[in-house]
């Protein structure tokens, strides 16, 4: 973020004054996006659980014919959904986390 910043001073001696939310923008804009699309995808799985896959629980409830294989790939489904919804909002909090440790620290470091 040092480095960040002298490129924000350099870049504004006639034009503009520097500024300390730019620097950080620019510092943590990556993870922001990153967080960004794990939360896209941690939402659709989010929807596919409850919505989708209960649907087709019900359905194999009610058609007796369908064998088990089928069943069992419904609850390797469900399984996998609700292990990947669980990591990616981990990944998430620990991208968010870090993001702000990484942040105070480079702005107490400055002050």
């Amino acid at each position: 973020m040092e480095r960040l910043w002298e490129e924000e001073k350099d870049s504004t001696k006639f034009k503009r004054k520097p500024e300390l939310w730019r620097v950080v923008w620019r510092s943590i804009r990556t993870r922001v996006v990153v967080c960004m699309l794990i939360s896209i995808v941690q939402n659709i799985l989010q929807f596919l659980g409850p919505s989708v896959m209960l649907k087709l629980v019900l359905d194999y409830i009610t058609d007796p014919q369908i064998d088990h294989l089928y069943a069992g790939l419904i609850i390797l489904a469900t399984f996998l959904i609700n292990m990947g919804r669980g990591a990616l909002f981990n990944a998430m909090f620990v991208v968010g986390t870090h993001t702000g440790r990484d942040v105070n620290v480079e702005i107490v470091g400055e002050i």
